[in-house]
């Protein structure tokens, strides 16, 4: 039952070229074995063998791409020949600024390497500082909102504490009455 399933015949849809494909496929393949079926659709020769299914390529549509991408590649090389830059005019210079000798050269790259290596440190002390800066600021923001709610819960206890002192007087005055 399995190796029915695998061969179910495919159609190709309709309305396009028809293409019998390549004529060796006929010539090698035979119908009649057990693996192999062909099966003629209404578009082109389709081949099943096993699990596979091979769909020969559609010639005309095949041929229509390549002839665009030919065109474009044209297009392309012409484009590219127009926007050509133009060849560099330069005249030669001696390199590491033009009247310095190999030990000047080598002794400014030697101050250059110490000189960059206070540099980056010096930038990474800043940076560190400036980060600890800005901490110190949240954290400054953070207790000052702190405060700020301690103080209203404060005030509101000392409100409530009046209230109830005014009742306890009110309640104490009518008790003596």
């Amino acid at each position: 039952m399995l190796g029915e399933n695998r061969n179910i015949p495919r159609r190709e849809t309709p309305g396009r070229e028809t293409n019998p494909g390549p004529s060796c496929c006929k010539a090698t393949m035979l119908p009649t074995s057990p693996l192999c079926r062909f099966y003629l659709s209404t578009v082109r020769l389709i081949v099943v063998s096993g699990a596979f299914t091979m769909i020969p390529p559609n010639q005309s549509r095949r041929s229509e791409i390549k002839a665009v991408a030919q065109k474009e590649e044209e297009e392309l090389q012409r484009w590219k020949e127009t926007h050509k830059p133009p060849p560099l005019q330069l005249n030669p210079e001696r390199l590491g600024g033009g009247d310095v000798t190999l030990a000047e050269a080598r002794q400014r790259q030697f101050t250059d390497l110490k000189c960059f290596k206070i540099q980056k440190k010096l930038k990474k002390e800043d940076m560190d500082k400036k980060r600890r800066q800005e901490e110190e600021e949240e954290l400054q923001k953070m207790k000052a909102k702190q405060r700020e709610k301690s103080e209203y819960l404060k005030k509101m206890r000392e409100q409530e504490d009046e209230k109830r002192r005014e009742q306890l007087h009110q309640d104490h005055i009518r008790g003596e009455s």
